[in-house]
């Protein structure tokens, strides 16, 4: 029997038997915040695929609040909290390495306020010499089913233009802060790293997750958002906004 018959069966109707799949598809998932990691574990655990995707996440390092913000001014490091929770939500399983990333040191002062990831991450840093390097030591380490990639490998920092004119700087101001946001940008430009452009490029589906990302992509330009990376992501291909992230006041709504 041919694959048309097999498809088709003797009668000549469509039998619901699936055409096979050569090839994993491709997906690419951009964001941060809580939004992403949300996307990232149902498409991990997810039975629509007859092949698992190769799934990249491109994760912002905006964050400068709390124990991210901390080690990021520390050790000028891009921002490791979304990069962390993206690595955990991609690793399978009960693992127990990923629990005790998540693991957050109690108190203020020393490592007090830390969590586990975010220190084995700039442990990593410091030394294999580079951030993407301690991002890819720590995807082998936690048997991630898929990649992680910082969408720049240099600091950044948002800066945002509410209505009335008000300039706020910095994401855990943004968020703080009480009015429309008009516009929002990074303070300088910052090229986007290679193989965030090249996943983009080349992902069958693109994915959007996270508060910011969603107001960078919708409101930036491509030479504030890190060397386009925003507009090397086909708007075909990206028709899926997130719809788990958490309820957000209106004045934020994408």
């Amino acid at each position: 029997m041919g694959r048309e018959d097999q498809v088709l069966g003797k009668s000549g109707a469509r039998s619901a038997q699936p055409l096979p799949i050569r090839r994993p598809l491709r997906i690419a998932a951009v964001g941060g915040g809580t939004g992403l990691p949300a996307v990232l574990g149902g498409l991990i655990r997810s039975r629509a695929f007859h092949v698992p995707p190769e799934v990249s996440a491109i994760v912002t390092t905006c964050d400068d609040g709390g124990s991210s913000g901390e080690l990021r001014r520390l050790y000028r490091l891009p921002s490791p909290g979304d990069i962390r929770n993206c690595l955990v939500a991609l690793t399978p399983g009960a693992n127990p390495l990923a629990r005790i990333f998540q693991h957050r040191f109690p108190g203020v002062g020393g490592i007090g306020g830390h969590t586990v990831g975010n220190l084995v991450l700039a442990a990593l840093a410091q030394r294999l010499g580079s951030f993407a390097s301690a991002v890819q030591e720590a995807t082998r380490l936690l048997g991630a089913q898929g990649r992680v990639l910082p969408a720049t490998r240099r600091r950044v920092d948002l800066i945002a233009e509410l209505a009335g004119g008000r300039v706020v700087r910095g994401e855990t101001a943004i968020a703080a802060a009480r009015g429309r946001v008009d516009r929002l940008r990074l303070r300088r430009p910052v090229a986007a790293s290679a193989e965030a452009l090249d996943a983009i490029a080349n992902a069958d589906r693109c994915h959007r997750g996270g508060l910011m990302t969603r107001r960078s992509v919708n409101l930036g330009s491509p030479s504030e958002l890190g060397g386009g990376l925003a507009a090397d992501c086909p708007s075909r291909r990206c028709p899926c906004p997130n719809r788990q992230a958490p309820s957000l006041p209106s004045e934020w709504a994408a």
